[in-house]
Protein backbone atom coordinates (compact mmCIF):
# COMPACT_ATOMS: atom_id res chain seq x y z
CA UNK A 1 0.00 0.00 0.00
CA UNK A 2 1.29 3.26 -0.87
CA UNK A 3 1.23 5.08 2.38
CA UNK A 4 2.29 8.77 0.33
CA UNK A 5 -1.08 8.71 -1.75
CA UNK A 6 -3.18 7.81 1.30
CA UNK A 7 -1.99 10.34 3.43
CA UNK A 8 -3.01 12.60 0.52
CA UNK A 9 -5.87 11.52 0.27
CA UNK A 10 -6.58 11.88 3.97
CA UNK A 11 -5.56 15.48 4.38
CA UNK A 12 -7.75 16.01 1.11
CA UNK A 13 -11.34 14.16 2.17
CA UNK A 14 -13.90 16.15 3.77
CA UNK A 15 -16.84 15.28 5.84
CA UNK A 16 -19.41 16.92 3.36
CA UNK A 17 -18.26 14.66 0.42
CA UNK A 18 -19.81 11.05 -0.52
CA UNK A 19 -17.87 8.67 1.48
CA UNK A 20 -19.03 7.71 4.84
CA UNK A 21 -18.55 9.01 8.29
CA UNK A 22 -16.83 6.10 9.50
CA UNK A 23 -14.15 6.12 6.56
CA UNK A 24 -13.36 9.68 6.80
CA UNK A 25 -12.89 9.30 10.60
CA UNK A 26 -10.83 6.47 9.79
CA UNK A 27 -8.57 8.81 7.08
CA UNK A 28 -8.02 11.10 9.73
CA UNK A 29 -6.98 9.12 12.01
CA UNK A 30 -4.56 7.52 9.98
CA UNK A 31 -3.37 11.05 8.53
CA UNK A 32 -2.99 11.79 11.90
CA UNK A 33 -1.00 8.92 12.55
CA UNK A 34 1.26 9.87 9.62
CA UNK A 35 1.83 13.33 10.39
CA UNK A 36 2.77 12.13 14.35
CA UNK A 37 5.05 10.00 12.46
CA UNK A 38 6.65 12.71 10.19
CA UNK A 39 6.72 15.10 13.46
CA UNK A 40 7.44 13.42 16.51
CA UNK A 41 8.74 16.43 18.32
CA UNK A 42 5.39 18.70 17.59
CA UNK A 43 3.51 15.58 18.36
CA UNK A 44 4.62 15.26 21.95
CA UNK A 45 4.45 19.19 22.39
CA UNK A 46 0.77 18.58 21.25
CA UNK A 47 0.04 14.80 22.85
CA UNK A 48 1.95 15.02 26.25
CA UNK A 49 -0.06 18.21 27.48
CA UNK A 50 -3.40 16.99 26.24
CA UNK A 51 -3.05 13.56 27.88
CA UNK A 52 -1.86 15.00 31.30
CA UNK A 53 -5.12 17.34 31.13
CA UNK A 54 -7.16 14.06 30.49
CA UNK A 55 -5.52 12.30 33.37
CA UNK A 56 -5.59 15.08 35.45
CA UNK A 57 -9.40 15.76 35.31
CA UNK A 58 -10.36 12.40 35.37
CA UNK A 59 -8.49 11.58 38.33
CA UNK A 60 -10.37 15.21 40.29
CA UNK A 61 -13.55 13.64 38.53
CA UNK A 62 -12.93 10.44 40.43
CA UNK A 63 -12.20 11.72 43.60
CA UNK A 64 -15.00 14.79 43.85
CA UNK A 65 -17.55 12.08 43.14
CA UNK A 66 -16.02 9.24 45.55
CA UNK A 67 -15.90 12.88 48.59
CA UNK A 68 -19.59 13.16 47.20
CA UNK A 69 -20.28 10.08 48.04
CA UNK A 70 -18.94 9.74 51.24
CA UNK A 71 -20.16 12.69 52.95
CA UNK A 72 -23.67 11.45 51.37
CA UNK A 73 -23.06 8.47 53.35
CA UNK A 74 -22.39 9.90 56.71
CA UNK A 75 -24.86 11.73 56.54
CA UNK A 76 -27.51 9.06 56.27
CA UNK A 77 -26.21 6.80 58.70
CA UNK A 78 -26.33 6.79 62.46
CA UNK A 79 -23.91 4.95 64.26
CA UNK A 80 -26.25 1.95 67.20
CA UNK A 81 -23.65 1.67 69.82
CA UNK A 82 -25.62 -1.35 71.63
CA UNK A 83 -25.75 -3.48 68.67
CA UNK A 84 -22.52 -1.86 67.07
CA UNK A 85 -23.85 -1.32 63.17
CA UNK A 86 -24.98 1.63 61.45
CA UNK A 87 -28.41 2.59 61.12
CA UNK A 88 -28.97 3.68 57.00
CA UNK A 89 -31.12 6.45 56.98
CA UNK A 90 -33.08 7.79 53.33
CA UNK A 91 -31.72 11.46 53.48
CA UNK A 92 -30.47 13.04 56.36
CA UNK A 93 -31.70 14.21 59.78
CA UNK A 94 -33.01 18.13 60.11
CA UNK A 95 -31.67 19.73 62.89
CA UNK A 96 -34.64 19.79 64.73
CA UNK A 97 -35.13 15.97 64.17
CA UNK A 98 -31.19 15.76 65.28
CA UNK A 99 -31.85 17.44 68.46
CA UNK A 100 -35.27 15.72 69.33
CA UNK A 101 -32.66 12.27 68.22
CA UNK A 102 -30.52 13.24 70.92
CA UNK A 103 -32.67 14.42 73.43
CA UNK A 104 -34.75 10.94 73.35
CA UNK A 105 -31.38 8.81 73.15
CA UNK A 106 -30.33 11.15 76.75
CA UNK A 107 -33.67 9.85 78.17
CA UNK A 108 -32.80 6.31 77.84
CA UNK A 109 -34.47 5.49 74.32
CA UNK A 110 -32.46 2.75 72.33
CA UNK A 111 -31.42 4.00 68.97
CA UNK A 112 -33.96 2.03 67.21
CA UNK A 113 -36.66 3.61 69.56
CA UNK A 114 -35.86 6.78 68.50
CA UNK A 115 -35.54 6.46 64.71
CA UNK A 116 -38.99 4.74 64.73
CA UNK A 117 -40.10 8.39 66.76
CA UNK A 118 -39.10 9.81 64.19
CA UNK A 119 -40.72 8.08 61.68
CA UNK A 120 -37.06 7.44 59.89
CA UNK A 121 -37.10 3.84 60.01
Amino acid sequence: MDFRKAFERAKTTTFHGAKKLGQNLSDMARSFGYWVLENPAEAAAVIVPIGIAAIHSSQSLIVSHRINKQNKLSRCKIYDHSLGTYWLLDKPLSKKEMASFSNMKKSGKSTFEALDHLGKI
